[in-house]
């Protein structure tokens, strides 16, 4: 993700971050549930040696890649929740693997590849208002696929962890919408015997709407 995308959309919460109303009169709810979707840029270079049209280099993940997110939190306070949340990108080589027949080149047919990151997060809101911002943590338990109409699916798993912030603004006392930078880093490898390592390290940005009850 280009660095003028993250600049914008920080400049886009500081106006709602002024508007800030610490001890505001939004009633307190116990539960909340999120979802959002967004662009994410990875920093894995390439996968499994793939190659491009050319034919001669790796091919690198194209970016930025579509992004989703979904989670629950239990709000112990304003101020602290703890829950689980899940995210998944997905993206279409469309040119990815070369098929021969005979020692001619037949076509080119495409490569899916889906990450599904599910696990712990935690958040903290230190000015509850009308508008709030806040920072969160967690961990997760990584798992993805990589199919072709011709290759035999390979199997991702690892572990990664994730943090960054963002900002709610409560159209009503159960419903909220909001802005979110995520920074998330790990290990993981394939299976199947493959030896390559994977790098799921990401940044992504993403509208959310919340629910809370």
């Amino acid at each position: 993700m280009k660095r003028n995308e993250i600049v914008l959309c920080l400049l886009f919460l500081l106006p709602a971050f002024a508007r800030s109303q610490p001890g505001s009169s939004v009633p307190f709810k116990r539960h909340e549930f999120f979802l959002g979707y967004g662009r994410a840029q990875s920093y894995e270079r390439q996968v499994l040696g793939y190659v491009n049209r050319i034919g001669s280099e790796p091919e690198p993940l194209p970016a930025p890649t579509r992004f989703f997110d979904f989670g629950y939190y239990l709000n112990f306070t304003r101020n602290m929740a703890l829950g689980f949340q899940g995210n998944r990108w997905w993206k279409t080589f469309p040119d990815a693997y070369a098929v021969y027949q005979n020692g001619v080149l037949v076509r080119y047919l495409p490569v899916h590849m889906t990450v599904t990151n599910v696990g712990l997060r935690g958040r903290v809101i230190p000015f509850p208002g009308i508008a709030e911002p806040y920072a969160f943590f967690g961990g997760n338990r990584i798992t993805g696929s990589l199919t072709s109409e011709v290759r035999e699916t390979a199997k991702l798993k690892g572990f990664t962890f994730g943090y960054g912030g963002g900002l709610n603004v409560h159209l009503e006392p159960w419903v909220s919408l909001g802005l979110e930078v995520l920074r998330q880093f790990g290990a993981a490898h394939w299976e199947k015997g493959y030896t390559d390592e994977f790098d799921p390290s990401l940044l992504a940005v993403t509208g959310h709407i919340a629910f809370r009850f």
